[in-house]
C-alpha cells in the first residue's frame, strides 16, 4: 500500500528525466508508474484465480506462480506473494484465517475495490 502511494505521489510530478538507480535514464515515468499498477493488478488477479480452487498458504501460491524459484530466491517469492495478498486483504478480495501455525487465504467478494490508481 505505501509503495502504491508513494507511486501516485511520484506520478503526479513534472519530472522530466528520470535517473533510477540502476539502468539508463528514461522518459516517461508516467508510463512506467501505470505499467507497474496493471502489472500489479494482473498479478493479483492470477492470485485471485489460485484462490478460487480454494484456501492456500503464502507459500503454495508462491510455489504455483513462481516453480523455478530455489533456494534464497524462494523469499523473494514469498515477499511478492505476501505483498500482493495485503492489497488484495484490503481491497476485500482476499480474507486470511489462521488455522494452528498456518495462515490459509481465500477468495472472497470484496466491496472495498481501489480503482487502478
Amino acid at each position: 500500500m505505501q509503495l502504491r502511494q508513494s507511486l501516485n505521489r511520484a506520478r503526479d510530478l513534472p519530472w522530466k528525466m528520470i535517473y533510477p538507480g540502476h539502468g539508463d535514464p528514461y522518459l516517461g515515468h508516467r508510463q512506467v508508474i501505470n505499467q507497474r499498477f496493471l502489472e500489479q493488478h494482473e498479478r493479483c488477479e492470477q492470485i485471485r484465480r489460485l484462490l478460487q480452487a480454494g484456501p492456500r498458504t503464502v507459500y503454495e501460491l508462491s510455489c504455483a506462480m513462481f516453480p523455478w524459484l530455489k533456494a534464497g530466491a524462494v523469499f523473494l517469492g514469498l515477499s511478492e506473494i505476501q505483498g500482493h495478498l495485503d492489497l488484495l486483504e484490503a481491497r476485500g478480495l482476499v480474507a486470511a484465517a489462521q488455522h494452528g501455525d498456518v495462515i490459509l487465504y481465500r477468495a472472497c467478494d470484496g466491496q472495498r475495490q481501489e480503482a487502478l490508481r
